[in-house]
């Protein structure tokens, strides 16, 4: 079994579904209205481009070492929270990695919710760097159909409260001359209850950068906004900006080695 990153409990199995009717069914897209249809195909369309922007996946393995497919459920749940959706986490036993989670997300169509399946996992021994995928099909007609197995679930996982994570920057030196390289640090960054699990940068005069430690030189004098986001498992964010002053001399300015900048 994978090693677990995340503080899951997982809820009682709900057999006979329509008598609890306790989680949301999945209806095939043909179950609509025309108009209800028609709302649902909007919505996947703006779905979509989220689930694939490279922005947004967390880069963690589809390995026994890192993540199994409950931990890619809840990261792409509660990035998918974070931008306004509501989503279910929901399992089935009997898949190749034994008991396998998706995500459903909740489109309104008309008066009703459509449920929409979303699998989250890459493909075993691959990076997450999307959000995930619709699985889904469209027949010779052109009709769409979401893939049976993911229409039905005997599970609800249901997690606890997350603790967002705390950003954090150090930057060596505290500040620079033009030209002088800097390296700024997200080392200290902490999440209480899981791991930190992607860093995007923007250094003033630069786009941004995705990586844990940047470096940066500096090609003109004057106080720069550095920001670091991080992201954690569970999808939640924490931002932190402080001001980089950058002198005229590229000589290594008089200042301590390193300097903290924290913030929430």
């Amino acid at each position: 079994m994978a090693a677990r990153v995340l503080p899951f409990m997982v809820v009682a199995a709900l057999v006979g579904l329509p008598v609890l009717g306790a989680l949301p069914s999945v209806l095939q897209p043909n179950a609509y209205s025309s108009a209800e249809l028609t709302t649902l195909l909007a919505g996947l369309s703006a779905l979509k481009p989220i689930l694939n922007d490279d922005r947004l996946g967390s880069d963690r393995f589809f390995t026994s070492s890192q993540w199994d497919s409950r931990d890619f459920a809840a990261y792409t749940a509660g990035t998918l929270g974070s931008l306004g959706y509501e989503t279910h986490l929901v399992a089935q036993a009997g898949w190749p990695d034994e008991t396998h989670t998706w995500v459903l997300v909740g489109i309104p169509v008309g008066g009703r919710t459509a449920w929409v399946p979303v699998e989250a996992s890459p493909q075993p021994g691959h990076a997450q760097e999307t959000l995930g995928t619709v699985p889904s099909r469209s027949d010779s007609t052109g009709q769409l159909w979401f893939e049976n197995r993911y229409a039905t679930f005997a599970q609800e996982v249901v997690l606890p409260r997350n603790v967002p994570p705390v950003a954090e920057i150090r930057s060596i030196p505290a500040s620079a001359g033009v030209r002088e390289t800097v390296t700024f640090m997200g080392t200290a960054c902490v999440d209480p209850d899981g791991e930190i699990v992607r860093y995007v940068w923007t250094l003033g005069d630069a786009g941004s950068f995705a990586a844990r430690n940047v470096q940066h030189a500096f090609s003109s004098a004057g106080t720069y906004a550095i920001s670091l986001t991080v992201t954690d498992s569970r999808g939640a964010s924490a931002t932190t900006t402080f001001s980089f002053v950058v002198g005229k001399s590229t000589g290594t300015p008089a200042t301590p080695p390193s300097s903290c900048h924290c913030g929430g």
